[in-house]
């Protein structure tokens, strides 16, 4: 606030420069005069920061684009009558390893107590909200002083809810021995029979239906079930970098909502089923059963500290091996990898969840992958149906 003293400073000298031209009295009152006033505001000044209390409070926890609000008391024995608040706020996300600094102006006058700052996050993740410095000023903004208030708060903003609805298209025909059995995979379980169809070379003689070969006059074979225990995994993709392209954060935190809402739905049907999350740095596979498992890992993903090194997550999670056991893949991300996504549909069915920004929404039906492309600018708005 400099711009105030200049301006102070030469209207003085030039009132001085008059009084010392005309020697008159006008000019030596107004002198006085601005000489006075200034140190009687700060004299208030400084009566009044000998007497300021502040304190600070702020909700635990809020959505991600949702607006809360950080309130600022202002407790002071002398009346306000004037006082400019200037506040230096330091904003840190854990969670992507983002931090802003913004300065805060505020005034209050006529026994206003409060100050009331606004705070919204378009992303979701683990925040800490720093207010370090605070700096008043007096009534003419000549003079200023800083108080020794300091405030930290850790606020948790949650992955905002998406309403989508899934369909599983695949389901158990039959139970045995504790094994479901998938009605569209091809497998090698004699204890259930998927299809018959015309033998080829290769196929073993064991499975040659020999009674109904005899009846169509041609060699039919038996092609059996694949047990399947309907291990259904949501693969949320958290990178930052894919193939030299950079991956905004609001994109990655979209992921993380659709993730979370479809983890939500899913218990809703009492689908058991597991969510991975995967990043450079991070690998966390839970099984969710309950909404005491779903609220455990939202809690535990807005904690991470994410990698902004570029990532392949899928082939990630080929090496790991986790394909072996998911019979349905639910892969949510912004980019992929079509050549490790087509490995991974040799074993596991995959829906491909494909956020855009370019107003794009789209199924896409290539036999074990469907790839749905969602709108981002719409993704909350609307509902969304999700077929797996």
């Amino acid at each position: 606030m400099t711009k105030p003293r200049i301006f102070y400073i030469l209207a003085l000298a030039a009132d001085i420069f008059v009084f010392i031209s005309t020697n008159t009295r006008p000019p030596l009152i107004a002198a006085a005069v601005m000489i006075i006033i200034p140190f009687l505001s700060f004299l208030c000044l400084k009566l009044f920061m000998r007497s300021l209390n502040l304190s600070c409070s702020a909700a635990q926890y809020t959505e991600a684009g949702r607006k809360i609000e950080l309130i600022i008391e202002i407790n002071s024995i002398l009346p306000i009558v004037h006082a400019a608040i200037f506040m230096r706020c330091t904003v840190k996300n854990r969670l992507f390893g983002d931090t802003e600094v913004s300065q805060i102006a505020a005034e209050i006058s006529h026994g206003a107590r409060r100050i009331v700052i606004p705070f919204e996050s378009e992303i979701c993740g683990r925040v800490e909200y720093k207010i370090d410095h605070i700096r008043c000023y007096d009534l003419f903004y000549l003079f200023h002083m800083d108080t020794g208030f300091r405030f930290i708060k850790e606020i948790a903003v949650y992955p905002a809810e998406i309403e989508l609805h899934s369909v599983f298209s695949q389901l158990s025909s039959k139970e045995q021995d504790g094994l479901s059995y998938d009605p569209f995979k091809k497998g090698n379980d004699t204890g259930e029979i998927l299809e018959m169809r015309d033998y080829h070379k290769g196929d073993s003689v064991k499975n040659i239906h020999w009674k109904l070969s005899a009846r169509l006059n041609k060699a039919v074979v038996r092609e059996f079930s694949r047990p399947n225990s309907h291990n259904t995994v949501i693969l949320c993709d958290m990178t930052l970098a894919f193939a030299g392209s950079v991956i905004e954060k609001s994109a990655v935190s979209n992921n993380i909502s659709i993730a979370m809402s479809l983890s939500r739905g899913l218990i809703m049907q009492g689908v058991v089923h597991s969510v991975c999350m995967m990043n450079e740095d991070v690998c966390k596979m839970s099984v969710i059963s309950d909404l005491n498992d779903h609220a455990r890992m939202v809690n535990e993903i807005i904690s991470m500290k994410l990698s902004k090194k570029s990532y392949n997550t899928i082939e990630a999670f080929l090496n790991l091996g986790y394909t072996d056991d998911v019979s349905k893949l639910i892969y949510i991300t912004r980019e992929y990898d079509s050549g490790s996504l087509r490995l991974a549909a040799q074993s596991a069915d995959i829906t491909v969840i494909l956020t855009n920004s370019e107003g794009r929404t789209a199924t896409e039906d290539n036999g074990s992958i469907k790839i749905m492309s969602l709108d981002e600018s719409s993704l909350y708005d609307t509902e969304h149906y999700i077929t797996v």
